[in-house]
């Protein structure tokens, strides 16, 4: 089965180093075991631990794959961010891809305007 997780991580080490690299090398573990990812927009995340609030310029990414994967995956992210004490994942329901059907496609109808001028409505969406 597969799963959607999500994953996020720090743009920068705890001494304020970028960690462009490291995500560039986690991009490529996502799309070499779960066949892709979706990248989130940059964020800010803020957290109190022992009294003390933190905040950290973070990127989160959706990934699509079955759990033996997703560990292969956080197994990695750990090694590429090293000096994290903790991960934020989420675990969000089951996922699929749906192809386009190879059918004949439903016409679309039009919608009367009801702010016509005439008053009148157009009887040949019904048709």
């Amino acid at each position: 089965m597969t799963a959607l997780h999500q994953i996020t991580l720090p743009l920068f080490d705890n001494s304020g180093t970028s960690l462009a690299t490291a995500h560039d090398a986690f991009r490529a573990v996502a799309l070499t075991f779960a066949g892709g990812y979706t990248e989130q927009a940059p964020a800010r995340g803020h957290w109190i631990d022992k009294g003390h609030a933190y905040h950290e310029d973070v990127q989160s990414y959706v990934i699509a794959c079955a759990w033996p994967e997703w560990r292969l995956i956080v197994a990695r992210a750990w090694s590429l961010f090293p000096d994290q004490l903790a991960l934020f994942t989420a675990h969000l329901g089951e996922a699929d891809i749906l192809e386009q059907p190879q059918t004949k496609p439903v016409p679309m109808l039009r919608r009367p305007c009801y702010g016509d001028l005439d008053g009148r409505h157009d009887e040949s969406i019904y048709s």
